[in-house]
């Protein structure tokens, strides 16, 4: 029950890899039957979901033996990491000149995919919000008081839900935007009534984007390196770490962590305001 939407979804889709042993009697599941699975995931260079299958794989043999619904763990003392050479990651890549900014706005703006995705991509961009607020962005999430817009995230929609709800102020422009956006749902970034989009397709959108300068490689999550990248460099930004912070929705410490609900709004709408502005300046457009 701990767990956020993003965590169930995601747990869900691990648990989907079980399907060809999903009937047998836990007590007669073998590691060969483990094995097998694995071994397409590794084959499909799948790495991320066979890291996250073996995990899960073991917790259950786990939980299975606290349960004494077996006597022995058939995965007790198997080093998968001997087994399965799984290449490092390099991270999430980001960009570090003002050209490689306009072309990435660009490349945004004139996105040749959907109206959806495209939209996604600039709200991405604009906002630094991670994909799946994105995804699932609905018209309860927007909302307006005397000083503007902002939107409110309940903590248990955040990838962290132990930092609590979000409260992100936003530029008037974007939550006009929002406001008059045309959608087919109740997704602000819905495919024309076919429900919200899917992680697959975010993650693939920024595939073709090719920077002179390329720190990594480019994708959605990279949004948030790269506001955090500029607004430290911009000699006119005048942000700190503890703005970008706010932004980013990181862990706040010590007294801090008492920021009001208003003080965040106002917080993360002067950084977002001044990324928009500086974002127009190189060519965005809603």
């Amino acid at each position: 029950k701990r767990w956020a939407p993003q965590t169930m979804a995601k747990k869900l889709k691990i648990y989907k890899k079980f399907a060809p042993i999903k009937d047998k009697d836990i007590a007669r599941i073998k590691a060969d039957s483990i094995f097998a699975i694995a071994d397409e995931l590794y084959h499909a260079e799948k790495f991320a979901a066979l890291k996250a299958f073996l995990v899960e794989a073991k917790m259950v043999f786990s939980y299975a033996k606290n349960r004494q619904k077996i006597s022995k763990n058939p995965l007790d003392g198997i080093d998968f990491s001997k087994i399965y050479v799984v290449p490092e990651s390099d991270g999430f890549g980001h960009i570090e000149t003002d050209n490689d900014l306009r072309s990435l706005i660009a490349y945004c703006c004139d996105y040749a995919g959907s109206r959806d995705v495209r939209n996604a991509l600039i709200l991405g961009l604009c906002t630094a919000l991670r994909a799946g607020n994105i995804r699932t962005l609905q018209k309860r999430h927007l909302r307006l008081d005397e000083n503007g817009y902002y939107l409110a995230f309940n903590k248990d929609e955040m990838k962290v839900s132990s930092n609590g709800d979000m409260y992100l102020g936003i530029p008037q422009e974007i939550g006009e935007w929002l406001e008059n956006m045309d959608v087919g749902t109740h997704f602000f970034m819905g495919r024309a009534g076919k429900g919200l989009l899917s992680d697959a397709i975010l993650s693939k959108a920024l595939k073709d984007y090719a920077p002179e300068d390329p720190k990594g490689r480019i994708v959605f999550h990279s949004f948030r390196s790269i506001l955090s990248t500029f607004s430290h460099e911009v000699d006119e930004s005048d942000v700190s770490d503890y703005d970008i912070s706010r932004v980013l929705s990181h862990k706040i410490r010590g007294v801090e962590r008492s920021y009001n609900k208003s003080k965040s709004i106002a917080t993360t709408r002067r950084v977002l305001t001044w990324w928009f502005r500086y974002l127009k300046d190189r060519g965005l457009k809603l």
